[in-house]
């Protein structure tokens, strides 16, 4: 019973649905379809998958590359967002990943990727500013 219980709690007890509301730097992508959870335990829970209908050369003026991006795992359950599947696009140039917000909690930047098709996701990773 306790396995259950632990199973349950790191898959689905510390995420919540998130919102528009929580999509903070991301409206300059001209999002839409927004499909995003966050955790209530760690800022890094937070992933979201959405189409981005902005110019790539209007976010270009707007978001830096981001030269590390590293897209976490996100539970099965929210099947949308695929780290591998994100992770190889952006290895092989079928993907531009950008800084989108620095520090959004301490330690932790904003990332997004965004395909040509228009379709984005966005998660949360350290920036190294504990990094000894």
């Amino acid at each position: 019973m306790l396995g259950i219980l632990l199973w349950y709690a790191v898959n689905y007890g510390h995420y919540d649905s998130a919102d528009y509301s929580d999509a903070t730097g991301l409206e300059w992508l001209e999002i839409s379809e927004f499909n995003a959870i966050k955790g209530s335990a760690s800022p890094l829970k937070f992933k979201a998958c959405f189409v981005a209908s902005a110019d790539p050369r209007a976010i270009s003026s707007k978001h830096k590359t981001h030269e590390h991006p590293v897209p976490l795992v996100a539970p099965r359950w929210f099947s949308c967002f695929d780290a591998n599947m994100i992770g190889a696009a952006l290895e092989s140039g079928e993907a531009r990943a950008y800084l989108i917000r620095e520090n959004i909690s301490d330690g932790i930047d904003r990332v997004a990727a965004v395909f040509a098709d228009g379709r984005a996701f966005a998660w949360h990773q350290l920036n190294g500013k504990f990094k000894r």
